[in-house]
Parts: structure tokens; sequence; C-alpha cells
């Protein structure tokens, strides 16, 4: 399978986060992306893996660290 190819800056980045749980905020992420299913999860670490374009993952890394900061600790999110 050759996703992305040919689209520069396609990669994946590794967002650890440390106040909100990865299953919550992967929907968020999803939304910032052109690709389903480009958000993976890791609960155990409690990361997320985000494919697409350098673009695409600058814009999800965004959304996910306003979410990610202490007040939001065992807060539920959504967007509407």
């Amino acid at each position: 399978v050759s996703l992305g190819a040919g689209q520069p800056g396609f990669g994946v980045s590794i967002v650890p986060l440390r106040n909100v749980s990865a299953p919550t905020v992967a929907r968020i992420a999803e939304s910032f992306l052109a690709r389903p299913g480009a958000v993976r999860i890791d609960a155990a670490r409690n990361i997320l893996l985000i494919q697409g374009t350098a673009p695409e993952r600058r814009a999800a890394i965004e959304a996910v660290a306003s979410f990610d900061v202490e007040w939001m600790r065992n807060q539920s999110v959504g967007i509407y």
C-alpha cells in the first residue's frame, strides 16, 4: 500500500498525552485529518499515533495540545 506516496512531509507523529485519555482525544484529532483512520491509539501508554502530511499532523497535534492541559484532567471533551 502506498498510502500518501508522493505527498511531501507524509509521516507519523507520536503524541504522548499527560492529562486526557487517548481514546477521548483521538476523535477530536481525527476531525483535523483528511483520511479516516489516520489516528491510532495506544491506550496502555496513553499515546496517539497520527499519520498524514506535515500540515495535517501539525493541525491535529495543535488541536490535541489545546485539550491536553492540566485543568482538563478527568474531564470529558467533545466538539459539536
